[in-house]
């Protein structure tokens, strides 16, 4: 239930800076087709098409993914709908061709991106939406783009989600909805989402599909947006407009987090924690674990004191004013030369490959260098050390 979308999430998206900016590089493409094509922009046009038609069919991610430029040629006029048919899908067997219905502005939009900006990249493939390499999307494209926008318009901040968005959880939500609010139309929605029997229980097959689909992407639009009036749809309104609930005003927290102003007390404190090697945790300063790992990176990249107030023993191992801070090549090591000691006494079954390295693995270089570094940074140092005349040596020997 955590993960299911509410009608101001939806709202905070429609009044987003992301929309906005997408709507306004179609504009661009619209009045200047000769207008140069940016990756930055492809990407998020292609992020805003997927979000559209998820919220406005609540179909599987498979039809966006699918549907194809002949596909969109053959589209048609049902009352305020435009309506593309796509057939592969899951379900085409049992319900036929599962329709993209867009409001015309919407679809107008569309049509600015397949006369405009696709042909731009040149596909090599039919569908309608394309990667920037040229190819077609991946069926996990769409919820990983749903995801990403519903994180960029502010509606995961403030509580902690068990996992990623995805194009099933907007399905989830419209039948949620429809049955919590006692929509009278639900056999509609199911047949333009194309349910199965069991999961909507009922049968599609009393129904003209066509009328149906049309109704329910009517009442779907209504559930997420709270009108059918196509005009209020199209209005931008205020961010003011979005009611604040106990549960919205812990999800309108900043989308980045405050920069955090280190002073002189709490530098020498970190100092301190270099010298002794003290775990990170234990670190008596105000900051979270990430900022303070941050922090110390930096204090460890520096080659002179950080304040006045920080004496440095450049004779003390532990200081950045020490040899094992200084530069192993034309650039300064993250290592230092007791954890590059420490690694080379137990990391042979890596260097050899004899062994995978995850997690549970590199346990074996001991808690201090699992704690002190992450497992990219293990293996970017493994596979750095096998390039080294030391281990050529010592491999071939065995």
């Amino acid at each position: 239930r955590q993960m299911l979308l509410t009608k101001e999430q939806v709202l905070r998206y429609d009044t987003s800076d992301f929309k906005n900016c997408a709507l306004k590089i179609l504009k661009e493409f619209k009045e200047n087709p000769s207008k140069t094509l940016k990756r930055s922009e492809h990407t998020k046009l292609k992020d805003y098409f997927i979000t559209e038609i998820a919220l406005a069919n609540a179909h599987r991610s498979g039809v966006s993914v699918h549907m194809t430029m002949e596909e969109y040629r053959g589209h048609f006029t049902d009352e305020d709908f435009e309506k593309i048919p796509v057939w592969n899908h899951k379900t085409v067997s049992s319900y036929g061709a599962a329709p993209v219905c867009l409001r015309p502005a919407a679809f107008d939009c569309l049509r600015t991106y397949v006369d405009v900006v696709r042909p731009k990249l040149n596909p090599t493939c039919q569908q309608v939406l394309v990667t920037w390499g040229r190819e077609p999307l991946q069926d996990s494209d769409p919820s990983k783009a749903v995801h990403r926008i519903w994180e960029k318009c502010g509606n995961f901040e403030g509580r902690e989600i068990p996992k990623n968005l995805t194009i099933n959880h907007i399905r989830k939500s419209a039948s949620t909805l429809s049955r919590k609010e006692r929509n009278p139309h639900l056999k509609e929605i199911a047949t333009l989402m194309a349910h199965s029997e069991k999961t909507a229980n009922m049968h599609y097959d009393m129904f003209d599909r066509d009328n149906a689909c049309t109704v329910g992407a009517r009442q779907i639009e209504k559930l997420f947006r709270g009108t059918t009036d196509e005009t209020e749809i199209q209005k931008t309104p205020s961010k003011s407009k979005i009611q604040e609930t106990p549960e919205t005003k812990i999800q309108k927290t900043p989308s980045k987090t405050e920069r955090k102003n280190w002073t002189n007390e709490e530098e020498s404190v970190l100092m301190e924690a270099i010298k002794n090697h003290t775990p990170v945790k234990e670190i008596d300063v105000n900051a979270t674990d990430r900022k303070k790992r941050d922090k110390i990176r930096h204090l460890k990249k520096k080659a002179y004191p950080v304040s006045p107030s920080t004496s440095i023993d450049s004779s003390d191992p532990g200081t950045p004013e020490s040899p094992i801070y200084q530069e192993e090549g034309s650039r300064q090591s993250l290592w230092s030369m007791r954890d590059k000691n420490e690694l080379r006494k137990n990391c042979e079954p890596f260097i050899s490959k004899e062994m995978q390295m995850n997690d549970k693995t590199i346990k074996i270089l001991g808690s201090r260098l699992c704690e002190k570094y992450t497992l990219t940074q293990i293996r970017t140092r493994i596979a750095y050390e096998r390039r080294l005349p030391y281990w050529k040596e010592k491999l071939k020997l065995k």
